[in-house]
């Protein structure tokens, strides 16, 4: 019995142009260094019993099928974004950046392949009709610029056709050539490490007469958090007044952060992520024995885009 090891699985996508359609599609589509790989699938079976005849169940029924899956991975470009924003354009140039952006309705879907190999066994799964739920980038001290995200599907096939990848050739964006700014334009230093969150309230509709489910994106939320050192008192002034004014009092409503900047670099290439009016939501300034003083900032955002050179 040989066991399926992380060299012999892959993950892949293509863009549907038909939503939960693979027909046609090259699915070899490569969204980063992947870490992580995690497919889901449920039948939601229901136990049914009957007054009368016993504490065993009499039938076992198939309710809504549920799939998706989930990826973490080290970022080598800013695909993902499309998946995750839902709208691009641009050329990828510096006269003509990609420029990603919140989609005005769904988020556009995806088939994606899950595949396991052995020296004599194949098994591949697709996952069609795949919707950005949510997902996020991460900036750490020490790491890769990271990235996670989590798709729900619409349905399932499954092969045994094992195909040969390609990865792509892109370096993967690394914590030393990227800084966080807030506002834009105004370097923030002693950052350990910040997140951009993005959900996009997508969720499987059912109805009567079928198991299978419609992907619908709703509301979005933009959301943040960021690890410091304490150098100054940027960020209690902008959670109490919204401005830095060391002697402004609490303000009813506290103003908004007019933009935040992500900013990941490598040579000519770069991948700016935007923020735009951005509330701080709480803050835990603090300081142990011996450490220096470090805080956690968590905020929200109203708006969110990117633009990325290649």
């Amino acid at each position: 019995m040989a066991l399926f090891v992380n060299q012999s699985v892959y993950g892949a996508f293509a863009k549907e142009t038909t939503y939960g359609d693979d027909s046609g599609l090259t699915v070899t589509g490569q969204i980063g260094l992947i870490r992580d790989i995690k497919p889901k699938m449920s039948n939601s079976l229901n136990a049914v019993y009957g007054i009368g005849l016993g504490r065993l169940p009499q039938q076992v029924i198939a309710g809504q099928f549920e799939c998706g899956i989930g990826l973490d991975f080290d970022v080598q470009n800013g695909a993902f974004l499309e998946h995750l924003l839902g709208s691009v354009s641009g050329a990828g140039t510096a006269g003509d950046p990609y420029v990603y952006a919140s989609a005005t309705a769904a988020v556009p879907s995806y088939t994606w392949e899950c595949a396991f190999n052995t020296l004599t066994t194949a098994r591949t799964l697709r996952f069609l009709g795949s919707m950005a739920k949510s997902g996020s980038i991460k900036l750490n001290e020490k790491e890769t610029v990271t990235a996670s995200m989590e798709y729900i599907s619409k349905t399932m096939k499954k092969g045994s056709t094992y195909q040969a990848i390609t990865a792509s050739t892109d370096e993967a964006y690394v914590f030393q050539y990227g800084n966080f700014e807030s506002p834009a334009s105004t370097t923030i230093g002693e950052v350990i490490n910040a997140e951009f969150k993005v959900d996009n309230g997508t969720e499987n509709m059912y109805a009567v007469g079928g198991r299978f489910p419609t992907g619908v994106t709703k509301a979005q939320s933009v959301t943040g958090t960021a690890k410091v050192r304490i150098i100054d008192g940027y960020w209690m002034d902008m959670l109490l007044t919204g401005a830095t004014n060391a002697s402004a009092p609490i303000a009813t409503t506290p103003a908004a952060i007019a933009t935040m900047k992500l900013n990941l670099t490598n040579g000519s290439r770069y991948i700016y992520v935007n923020l735009a009016n951005i509330y701080i939501n709480s803050l835990d300034p603090g300081i142990t024995r011996g450490g220096v003083a470090e805080a956690t900032v968590n905020f929200t955002a109203k708006s969110i885009t990117a633009t990325e050179v290649v």
